[in-house]
Order: structure tokens, then sequence, then C-alpha cells
């Protein structure tokens, strides 16, 4: 069966619509339901290819016809970018057009390959993905979507994390001191230990 095989019988499907008889059963709904969603992850897919070809063969060529035909010229460049990034052999079938889009900027292809592993076995969202990847790079914005609460204790965190790296060797030698920083830094233990 090709991307765009829709196979499920009585169905009809047109430029702007997919009509479906009454009778249609929940096994046959859930198989059209199943190739469409298919397809359209696939569709973004032959979008970017045909436009990275494009950009690449025709270049003035493609902001026209994005100009004629309705089409915003900068989703088409995007979609041209993440197409031209993750080749076809890189691409996972079983995680969304949204997930590569996420690893595209990767420059390294095991670095794309680690992250989209790491998606598929984690079970990530795209959005996870995005934030893990941010956090993996040292970005400080990544947690922009997560609210002023965790941006706030995550730089406190940081800050703590650096000042006890940066202790003399003998600053934790006196009993008094190890065993108050012990008690001040339990909560910290157990929050890790469940991660």
């Amino acid at each position: 069966m090709s991307d765009l095989s829709i196979t499920v019988p009585g169905i009809t499907v047109t430029a702007d619509s997919v009509i479906m008889p009454e009778s249609l059963t929940l096994e046959q709904w859930s198989e059209l339901f199943r190739q469409i969603t298919h397809a359209g992850n696939s569709l973004q897919w032959f979008v970017g290819d045909v436009a990275a070809f494009g950009l690449q063969h025709f270049p003035d060529s493609v902001k026209r016809f994005c100009e004629i035909h309705g089409l915003d010229y900068g989703t088409i460049r995007n979609r041209a970018y993440v197409s031209k990034s993750v080749p076809p052999e890189r691409r996972r079938k079983k995680l969304a057009y949204a997930y590569h889009a996420e690893v595209a900027q990767l420059k390294l292809f095991s670095d794309q390959d680690k992250w989209l592993t790491k998606a598929e076995t984690d079970g990530m969202s795209a959005t996870e993905l995005r934030q893990a990847i941010r956090i993996a790079e040292g970005d400080e914005v990544s947690a922009e979507s997560d609210g002023k609460e965790v941006r706030f204790v995550s730089k406190y965190c940081d800050a703590l994390a650096d000042w006890l790296t940066h202790r003399p060797s003998d600053f934790f030698k006196d009993d008094t001191r190890r065993a108050v920083w012990k008690e001040r830094l339990r909560p910290f233990a157990e929050a890790f230990n469940k991660l």
C-alpha cells in the first residue's frame, strides 16, 4: 500500500473531504483513520522533499509558486529545511513529522539518531523532545513554557550546584557543617531519586 492509498470500501475522498457511508463499522472507521493520519504525516515529508528539490533547482519559482497558489512561503521553506536536514534514510516511520522537525537543527546525524531513539523508547511528546534537546544544549529559556516557578527554581538550583562544586575540598570536613548540609540537601536527594 502506498502512503496515500485509502483502501476502505465505500469511502469517497475528494480534494477537501472524506465521505463515509452510515454503514461504516468501527473496524472500518479505525482503519480509515489510521490510513488518513499516516498519509497526513507522509504529506508533510512529500511537501518538504518537493520544496527542497525546487529550492535547489528552481529557487525563484518556489516563492512564485507559493504566491500563485496562496501557500505560505515560510512554511514551505521550513518543510524543505526539515526534509533536507533529515534525509529519508534517517526518518522514523513510528514518529510523526513533528519529532523530525525538532531534530532537524542538529548538525550531526548521530545526535539526530540519539534523540529520535530517545523519543521512541521513552514515549516522549514532540514538545518534551524539544525541551530535552534545549536543556541538553544548555538553553536557559528551554523551560519557558514551564512557567515562572520552574524557571525560578531552575535558576536557583543551577546557582546552588555551581556554589557547591566550587567549595574548597576541606569545606565539608567539619562534622557540624557536614550534618547541617546533609539535612539541607536531603530534599534534593529525595527528588533526584524520584526521577
